[in-house]
């Protein structure tokens, strides 16, 4: 672990507001995991964030999903089994299984690695479908408003 932070960029945008909202928060929550203060935190704390990061990580993917399903998005099965998969691994890790240094390493690196990258190809591709088939945006509004 070292303390140097996972930064938001404009490279990370998708071209939605929400979603780009949401996977800023979302960086932030992941990227907490990988910091020396979270090595002495009393197991009842790092849990908590734990938690959070399931709640999040529900929340978010039903909104994006439900964003590409309002767009019509094609490519939606595919992007909900990525999104399975890694809502999976978080599920794992609060089962109670998981180390508090496991934990730490997974979501402090594994996730947020995956996170970034899922951004850069997965979701950047609904915002390029979004601008080359002229598809309304979809409205925003509508879905969970989660604390960002």
């Amino acid at each position: 672990m070292d303390d140097q932070r996972t930064q938001w960029t404009e490279v990370l945008s998708v071209g939605v507001d929400q979603i780009d909202e949401e996977h800023q928060h979302f960086i932030r929550l992941l990227d907490r995991f990988n910091h020396a203060e979270t090595r002495s935190l009393p197991e009842a704390e790092l849990y908590a964030m734990l938690a959070e990061v399931v709640l999040y990580t529900e929340q978010h993917f039903t909104n994006e999903e439900g964003l590409m399903r309002d767009a019509g998005y094609p490519f939606l099965d595919q992007h909900h089994m990525m999104h399975d998969m890694a809502e999976q691994e978080v599920h794992r890790l609060a089962s109670g299984t998981a180390s508090e240094e496991e934990i730490r390493e997974v979501l402090g690196r594994f996730m947020l690695n995956w996170l970034v990258l899922h951004i850069q190809s997965a979701d950047r591709k609904f915002g390029e479908w979004l601008q080359e088939t002229g598809a309304e945006k979809p409205r925003e509004a509508a879905y969970l408003q989660l604390a960002v």
